[in-house]
């Protein structure tokens, strides 16, 4: 009897842990959007003859935008999860006949072999994908614009993720923490604060 009970302690044990384990085994895709001006005459008076091109286009400013796309979750993210195949970086606040993208390239990844791609559509958004994500994969995105609001989401659905594609701070400290986090680990990025003398 004492051993039927020992053995059956043990296989319930055992479903414990495989249960908590599939429960940890989730994909966490997150990003972060950063975006700086680098001219701007938009509110300026200046004689109508003084005027800013690029590309042979009249542009009031000059925006760099970049975005940050990672998985943080342990599941590898495979491209044919991605519902509409590539995700977009909404600019659809501004105006599209004043708005122009010049410029979108892949600057980083952790991996070439994620394939992450970006391209310019014809209707002028900036739309991206990759081949698979898995634990801590990611790659940087750069964007060279003229739009007036900067980008703040990125629109897309992930199949059985609907709303696990989550933006985290915005704010350049918070991150950088998120980066010494999740590129480094938790004990790198312990060591990096005591060396330097930051808190936690």
């Amino acid at each position: 009897m004492e051993i039927g009970i020992g053995l059956g302690g043990f296989l319930i044990g055992i479903v414990g842990i495989i249960i908590s384990y599939k429960s940890r085994v989730v994909a966490k895709p997150q990003y972060t959007l950063e975006s700086i001006t680098l001219i701007d005459i938009a509110n300026r008076e200046l004689p109508k003859e003084v005027k800013m091109l690029y590309d042979d286009k009249e542009i009031k400013r000059l925006t760099k935008t970049t975005l940050l796309f990672f998985n943080r979750g342990t599941k590898v993210i495979k491209k044919s999860d991605i519902s509409s195949d590539m995700l977009q970086i909404d600019f659809s606040e501004n105006d599209t006949e004043t708005t122009h993208i010049f410029r979108a390239e892949i600057t980083k990844c952790s991996r070439r072999d994620i394939g992450a791609t970006v391209n310019i559509s014809e209707n002028n958004d900036v739309v991206f994908g990759f081949n698979y994500l898995g634990y801590r994969d990611y790659f940087f995105i750069e964007i060279l614009h003229s739009a007036s609001k900067t980008p703040k989401q990125v629109i897309g659905e992930i199949k059985e993720f609907p709303k696990a594609i989550v933006t985290v701070s915005s704010q350049a400290e918070k991150q950088n923490e998120m980066i010494l986090d999740f590129l480094l680990g938790h004990k790198v990025k312990y060591i990096l604060k005591s060396i330097f003398g930051k808190g936690t």
